[in-house]
C-alpha cells in the first residue's frame, strides 16, 4: 500500500498548525491566569472578578490559588520593629551608650558595669541565662533583671565587649 503524498503533507500541515495553536492557547491562557491574579492583588475581589468574567466563583478561586495564592495581607500590615531597649534597666538604644546583644536580651554598658551590685541574684533553678540559655544550675551566679537574667560567664564577656568597643 501506497500513502498518498497530497494527503500525507495536509496531514503533517494540520499537525504543524495544531501544535502552533496549542502553543498559543497556552500562552493565552497563562496572561489570562496572571491577568486574573493581578485584578485580584489590586483589591478586587473573587466575586467581583467572577461576575465580570461570567465565571464562578470557584473557578477564580482556582485561577489564583494556582498563580500563588490570594495576597498575604497580614505581611503588609506587620508590627514595626520593636525599639532596642536594654532588658536590666529598660533604657532605648539611644539612651546609652554600649548596647550588647544576647540570644533573647540586650544588656547596655550602664548595667555591665552595675551588674556587681545588682541584689537580684537567683538561686531558682528553673531559670535560663538570657545570653547564652544556659540553666542555673550550670553557672555559678544568675544576676537578674527587669526582663533577663545574665550568668556570670555572659557578664564577663559583656564587660569585654563594653571595654574593646
Amino acid at each position: 500500500m501506497v500513502l498518498d503524498e497530497r494527503l500525507l503533507a495536509e496531514a503533517e500541515s494540520a499537525s504543524a498548525r495544531i501544535t502552533a495553536l496549542e502553543r498559543e492557547t497556552a500562552a493565552a491562557t497563562s496572561q489570562y491566569h496572571r491577568t486574573i491574579r493581578r485584578l485580584h492583588v489590586a483589591g478586587s475581589s473573587m466575586r467581583e472578578i467572577a461576575d465580570a468574567l461570567q465565571l464562578s466563583h470557584q473557578r477564580v478561586h482556582q485561577i489564583v490559588d494556582a498563580a500563588g495564592g490570594a495576597p498575604r495581607r497580614w505581611k503588609l500590615r506587620s508590627k514595626p520593629p520593636r525599639p532596642l531597649v536594654c532588658s536590666f534597666c529598660e533604657k532605648a538604644k539611644d539612651d546609652v551608650t554600649k548596647l550588647v546583644a544576647g540570644a533573647a536580651a540586650y544588656m547596655c554598658g550602664d548595667c555591665v558595669e552595675a551588674a556587681a551590685s545588682f541584689d537580684k541574684v537567683h538561686a531558682a533553678s528553673t531559670l535560663r541565662c538570657s545570653f547564652c540559655t544556659k540553666p542555673r544550675k550550670a553557672v555559678t551566679r544568675m544576676v537578674a533583671g527587669a526582663q533577663a537574667q545574665i550568668c556570670d560567664d555572659c557578664l564577663h564577656l559583656c564587660k569585654e565587649i563594653c571595654e574593646n568597643a
